[in-house]
């Protein structure tokens, strides 16, 4: 019999952790900045530890220094964070500054941050005031953790996930005449739900003309606590009808399309550029307006284009126990679904492009 030996787990490795844990808590609050928490260890006990909790509010450092009560504990103390500290006045004053100011002699950084507004300078302004930083704990898990915000300063586009419901048998929808609407619903109510909170987790919302005919959705975060998405449209002709649902009410929504550019009202029409396919001038007007993230819903045909541009980095195929006899069939992903959890009669795959 072969034993395992599971390694170590060091001082570093439980209070990164203790970080990444702990920054979730600002998921769908912080955006487009990076969910962030940091921990103050005296002697092995940890004196302080905030999050980053809402966009232009305190960073985690800030937050993490002031709940610590003895404030002489500070030059005797490390200071865990899972993105390295700011070095830049932005929305509040640089970490770094503060950081030293506090006279912390040691900081642990899980990763660099790929804004090239910092991009590494907080970590050099902290060690030419002497400060011992330790870099790349965790480095993984924190890559991951942020991958919206690492995807977008990367690749200069937002992180694009996918999502679908498919029938047992690989349909997405029944085979429809011209003249039908409405939804056929293939996932069962609390994964709606589910989808909802996905929804309140992403900046943007994606989905085609064929979904707004069809479906008319409203597009926002309903039955879970949450900001609504941006709405985004997409259209070749620009063409929706003016009696959906997406322009009855105060949210504004981008419709992407080849024909024109107005605005009216909450209503944006933008147009691409240089040959652009409709996914790819989505991707640019994200990112240009800001953007980290975006839901892509559906329909087929739109979920599909944005596969074979290869503009996705994460799919959420939602699979029921209901079966069409016939119908227009689900996208297909050419890798392996890296997890699958079941809610209720329906099962939830994750997949990764990378």
């Amino acid at each position: 019999m072969r034993i395992f030996t599971l390694p170590a787990v060091t001082d570093h490795d439980k209070y990164m952790q203790r970080c990444l844990q702990i920054a979730r808590a600002g998921q769908g609050r912080v955006a487009p900045n990076p969910m962030v928490g940091a921990v103050l260890v005296h002697r092995d006990q940890i004196i302080g530890e905030g999050f980053h909790r809402v966009f232009g509010g305190p960073h985690a450092e800030v937050n993490a220094i002031r709940n610590v009560r003895d404030r002489d504990l500070l030059p005797e103390s490390t200071l865990y964070v899972n993105l390295e500290p700011c070095a830049h006045v932005g929305k509040t004053p640089p970490c770094a500054d503060l950081i030293i100011a506090s006279g912390i002699p040691k900081v642990v950084v899980a990763q660099v941050d790929p804004n090239p507004i910092v991009g590494g300078k907080g970590i050099l302004k902290l060690r030419q005031a002497g400060v011992d930083v330790t870099t790349g704990v965790f480095e993984e898990d924190a890559l991951f953790l942020n991958r919206r915000f690492n995807t977008y300063h990367s690749q200069n586009r937002p992180y694009i996930v996918l999502k679908w419901a498919q029938t047992a048998n690989g349909f997405m929808d029944q085979s429809r005449e011209d003249f039908q609407t409405g939804i056929n619903w293939i996932s069962h109510p609390f994964t709606k739900k589910m989808v909802h909170k996905w929804r309140s987790e992403e900046e943007a919302i994606i989905v085609g003309a064929g979904t707004i005919r069809n479906d008319d959705p409203e597009l926002t975060v309903r039955g879970w606590f949450g900001k609504s998405p941006m709405r985004v449209a997409l259209s070749q002709k620009g063409e929706l009808p003016q009696s959906s649902a997406v322009f009855g009410d105060s949210q504004p929504i981008w419709i992407i399309n080849n024909v024109h550019e107005k605005i009216s009202g909450k209503e944006e029409w933008m147009m691409g550029k240089n040959n652009e396919t409709l996914p790819e001038t989505a991707a640019r007007v994200l990112y240009e307006r800001g953007l980290t993230s975006v839901l892509v819903e559906g329909g087929a045909q739109t979920l599909q284009s944005f596969i074979e541009a290869g503009l996705w980095d994460e799919a959420r195929v939602i699979v029921s126990d209901v079966t069409f006899r016939s119908g227009l069939n689900a996208p297909l992903l050419s890798v392996s679904a890296t997890s699958r959890q079941n809610y209720g009669r329906d099962q939830i795959f994750q997949y990764f492009r990378i």
